[in-house]
């Protein structure tokens, strides 16, 4: 990965797992990254605090990655706090339970 000094960044789903990988490589290669989530706000907050001990900023946002208003709502909220952005990682996935189809 190249140097992303003044460089911004949001990882959808990124309280763990790949996602949350990814955000801390980012933030290791100079970008501020905000990180949304759904429901795991602690476990996003120490990732955002591994962020910040980086020497990054970083930002959690409770967000719906399937609701398009949030999706809007999150994407405007980063810009605001880095002033633009300049990364996408739409990574968020959901695990569903139940019957299966056969």
């Amino acid at each position: 990965m190249t140097d992303l000094p003044g460089k911004s960044a949001i990882v959808t789903g990124a309280s763990r797992g790949i996602d949350a990988a990814i955000a801390r490589l980012l933030a290791r290669n100079g970008a501020d990254v905000a990180i949304t989530y759904e429901r795991s706000a602690e476990r996003a907050a120490e990732v955002v605090r591994e962020i910040d001990r980086l020497g990054r900023r970083g930002v959690t946002i409770a967000a719906d990655s399937a609701d398009p208003l949030a999706v809007r709502r999150w994407v405007q909220q980063t810009a605001e706090e880095f002033g633009g952005l300049d990364i996408l990682v739409n990574n968020a996935g959901i695990a569903r339970e139940g019957r299966s189809r056969q």
